[in-house]
């Protein structure tokens, strides 16, 4: 007997459709199969690889700042550091909800970093640095309920004595972009030297970090390694100073405004150059705060500034030095000229003063200077004029500048009639 002649009509038909059907199905897959390992089998190579290759970053350590006596200056400590791999977090708002109670930190700033953070696909955002190790201890214990955060291990710059030579060594800070343009090898988020000796020989200290290819899990979890680079720490940096005679000047500046600067005179080594007030290079050493920042700023006495190569202040009886060599090499006086103080000088009416009331009576140049008195070198200096004064002054180096090697030095100023008449519109007056 003919089945086919016993099938209905309408059973016919609905075999035809349902084979259509699965043929356009099949041709569906066909075409999307073909479209994924063919048009898109490189963008999806990759993204599978990224999915199990990671590329992990060692942090090397910059280089240490020490003394004359190798005593450190400049140091690193670990500090412990909050990242999230976005393409890791299922979902991000159960993340958030869950690491805000354990870092103390607003939920919704942390959704905006993770969705709106700018970076490379596959690459961590930064969270929290230098965490607490109570918060450290949180984070471990709940690792399995946090896919996609890390905890690294970063070095950050420290300063054992506090704010002694602050000035001097200055501090680091997070690269800007005007200097990630100028600088080779740098990334968003590297420490540079800003200013002082950090950043003067920032390319002597700077540490090169190393990195670690390694297969993960789907959690993230790092299963082995596949390739490394070993990084290679920065150059350790001696200086002349003397952090014992540094502490001591500092001391000798508490509660006051100026600078300290201790030199070796026989071949001018610096032990010691302070500046007062002071302020703390390691609150920089993690990104100073605004509120921090502002005080600094906004402080009546300055305490950014270096006073020891930035302040232009009158020179004091140290000039007297030059007075006495000026006088001595031009004939005006001789190691045997005798003159006399009365304890005040005049000038026309106006009379100058001694600094010892009554004066110091009859004295040659060597008792002038040993007992500073001021009276005798007002004549020497009157004799000379002002014009062989500033020549003098313009040969022992006043007014230029040193080339000590640090940032922001000023050379001052040596006057003279043409200067004054110039700067002040006024002519030299003998007083």
């Amino acid at each position: 007997m003919d089945l086919k002649k016993r099938e209905p009509g309408e059973l016919r038909a609905r075999q035809r459709y349902f084979v259509f059907v699965a043929i356009g199905v099949f041709l569906i897959l066909l075409t999307r199969l073909w479209y994924l390992q063919v048009v898109k089998e490189q963008e999806c190579r990759l993204l599978s690889e990224n999915n199990r290759i990671r590329l992990r970053n060692i942090p090397a350590v910059r280089g240490m700042i020490l003394d004359r006596n190798g005593r450190v200056l400049a140091d690193n400590r670990p500090s412990f550091d909050v990242t999230v791999m976005p393409e890791d977090v299922n979902d991000v708002r159960v993340l958030v909800d869950t690491l805000s109670t354990f870092l103390q930190l607003p939920a919704d700033d942390l959704e905006h970093k993770i969705r709106n953070g700018s970076r490379s696909p596959f690459q961590p955002v930064s969270i929290k640095r230098d965490i607490s190790w109570d918060e450290l201890s949180r984070l471990k214990a709940n690792r399995l309920r946090l896919p996609g955060v890390e905890v690294g291990i970063k070095p950050v710059r420290t300063y054992p004595w506090g704010t002694a030579a602050a000035h001097l060594l200055g501090y680091v800070g997070e690269i800007d972009r005007d200097e990630l343009k100028r600088g080779t090898g740098y990334q968003m988020g590297d420490f540079v030297g800003k200013c002082g000796v950090e950043w003067l020989y920032e390319s002597y200290l700077r540490e090169i970090d190393g990195g670690r290819q390694v297969e993960v899990d789907a959690f993230g979890r790092e299963l082995r390694v596949l390739d490394e680079v070993t990084p290679i720490p920065g150059h350790n940096l001696y200086l002349t100073i003397d952090v014992n005679l540094q502490r001591c000047a500092e001391t000798l500046l508490r509660r006051k405004s100026g600078a300290i600067v201790a030199m070796n005179p026989t071949n001018g080594e610096i032990l010691a150059l302070c500046s007062s007030p002071c302020f703390r290079p390691e609150q920089f050493a993690n990104g100073i705060s605004s509120a921090d920042w502002e005080e600094l700023v906004s402080h009546p006495l300055h305490p950014l500034q270096n006073k020891a190569m930035q302040g232009l202040y009158p020179p004091g009886s140290v000039f007297k030095i030059i007075t006495a060599a000026a006088g001595l090499e031009e004939g005006v006086i001789t190691p045997e000229t005798t003159l006399s103080c009365s304890g005040i000088y005049y000038v026309g009416r106006k009379g100058h003063r001694c600094w010892r009331e009554g004066g110091h009576g009859r004295l040659k140049v060597h008792r002038a200077l040993t007992e500073s008195c001021d009276v005798f070198f007002y004549q020497v200096g009157q004799q000379l004029g002002v014009n062989k004064l500033s020549t003098y002054a313009k040969g022992f180096g006043l007014g230029r500048l040193t080339e000590i090697d640090l940032l922001g030095e000023k050379r001052g100023t040596v006057p003279d009639p043409t200067w004054k008449r110039k700067v002040l519109g006024e002519k030299w007056y003998g007083g």
